[in-house]
């Protein structure tokens, strides 16, 4: 596991709490004035520590939010499941 850096606590500071709270992509990269890649490095990140990051992904713009009811991190997890049995490994 890395250390966590300055975007990947800038990231944890901008997520909230709950799903009716979501933030997206874009807003997190404009509020973070940092890439897509940078993103989505931070959110494994924290991730990696345990942080029930969940992220919305059926729409044109994700978004993400710290799960805290079984329900959020049950559906969060349905949609990981979902994307990781689309995805092609070659």
């Amino acid at each position: 596991m890395r250390k966590l850096t300055e975007t990947d606590i800038q990231v944890l500071r901008l997520l909230k709490k709950g799903a009716d709270n979501k933030v997206t992509k874009r807003q997190l990269m404009d509020k973070a004035k940092i890439t897509a890649r940078n993103l989505y490095d931070a959110i494994e990140a924290l991730r990696s520590l345990g942080i029930p990051l969940t992220a919305i992904r059926n729409v044109k713009d994700p978004a993400y939010y710290i799960a805290q009811i079984k329900d959020e991190k049950t559906t969060g997890i349905a949609q990981h499941m979902k994307q990781i049995a689309t995805e092609r490994y070659y």
